[in-house]
């Protein structure tokens, strides 16, 4: 009855064209990372065969879709000029876990001698897009404050350097730990007291990193450095969601860091306000919903 996919990966196209001779169904796209712009903004591609020839397979996939949900406004602008989506183009902002029941029980903080301190947490990809000198910058700037610390867990291109970087700097305020299993990593999350969101300054598209759903799922507040004119930064300072900085604003970070660390009402009240912005724009039903409503106008 219905085809939903989800971008990256950009090499569903010729299945869902082939899905969609065979059931004469409506395909419906949820695109997230917009492959390869995001690649060419972080510097990881440059315009040459292999740009062009992800960008004609990227195209292909616009054009197999019959609705495209992007997860931002301000996205819109990608599509300019694009003949295979015009139409198409929904918002659908991004949404945050179902409740599936009691979390295990970590006790993180225990066994990892954070109980009395004040823990900023980064946690998914460490990769070039996730900006992760802006994590290291923040370590550096707050390492006098031994109340605070930052605890990661994940993988990606970037872990090598950033271990070989806390090692080399001492920055003894970092705790890692490998990636979890995702009932592991939302209890953990839960334990928490700050979110951090980390974007590079250099990306163009909008983006709301899933790991934000998660904190503002447990009212957490967030402590972001982003691309500037991110949508999300707009969201998170109209709801007073915590602190959004432009990344490179070493100082701002280091600030905003600082003052939720030292205002335990404000945690509070940033992180409910979070909460109030995970149930206005990024709970499932609105998701849900809105697929629905598209599709009805796709296949009217």
């Amino acid at each position: 009855d219905l085809i939903v996919f989800y971008s990256p990966t950009i090499f569903w196209g010729p299945l869902v064209w082939r899905l969609k001779k065979l059931f004469r169904a409506p395909a419906y796209l949820y695109l997230r990372d917009i492959f390869p712009q995001w690649a060419l903004d972080a510097g990881i591609l440059r315009k040459g065969p292999a740009y062009y020839f992800f960008r004609a397979v990227e195209r292909f996939q616009y054009s197999v879709a019959d609705v495209i949900a992007l997860q931002a406004h301000g996205d819109r602008a990608h599509f300019d000029g694009d003949d295979n989506s015009q139409g198409k183009l929904e918002v659908i902002y991004n949404w945050g876990p179902a409740d599936e029941g009691p979390l295990p029980v970590l006790d993180f903080r225990s066994k990892l001698g954070l109980k009395d301190k004040t823990v900023f947490f980064f946690g998914g990809t460490f990769g070039v897009a996730q900006n992760m000198d802006a994590i290291l910058d923040l370590a550096r700037g707050v390492r006098h404050d031994d109340s605070i610390r930052i605890l990661l867990a994940g993988d990606g291109t970037e872990t090598a350097r950033l271990k070989k970087t806390i090692e080399q700097e001492r920055l003894e305020n970092v705790v890692m730990l490998p990636p979890l299993a995702q009932r592991d990593y939302m209890a953990l999350v839960s334990e928490i007291d700050v979110g951090i969101v980390s974007l590079a300054r250099e990306l163009r598209t909008h983006n709301v990193p899933g790991k934000s759903l998660s904190y503002a799922h447990f009212s957490k507040p967030v402590l972001a450095s982003l691309n500037p004119g991110t949508e999300f930064g707009d969201l998170v300072r109209e709801f007073e969601a915590g602190f959004a900085s432009d990344a490179g604003d070493t100082a701002r970070l280091v600030q905003n860091a600082l003052q939720l660390a030292g205002d335990i009402e404000l945690r509070k009240r940033m992180g409910a306000n979070n909460r109030r912005l995970y149930d206005t724009k990024f709970n499932l039903q609105t998701a849900i919903d809105s697929l629905m409503r598209a599709i009805a106008r796709a296949a009217a």
